[in-house]
């Protein structure tokens, strides 16, 4: 089963946001934009948890990538 929020992150009060939310088995990505702060990708595997980098202000693909494991949950972490 996989857990992705678009609305939840659409719609926040933080310094991003995206649009065009995709997932599969085991990846997903996300077309955003960092209005201010620092932003990362999360993808919850079923082997680990693997983080993007952090990036700052500009229009981002994020994307998490489980390889041969199975997708568990998405997030992006934000921070001022």
């Amino acid at each position: 089963m996989v857990v992705t929020m678009p609305g939840a992150a659409s719609a926040n009060n933080y310094g991003y946001r995206c649009k065009n939310w995709k997932d599969s088995s085991s990846r997903w990505s996300a077309d955003c934009k960092v209005t201010r702060g620092k932003a990362r990708t999360v993808a919850e595997c079923s082997n680990k948890t693997h983080y993007g980098d952090w990036v700052g202000k500009g229009y981002w693909r994020f994307e998490g990538d489980c390889g041969k494991y199975a997708l568990r949950a998405t997030d992006i972490q934000w921070k001022a």
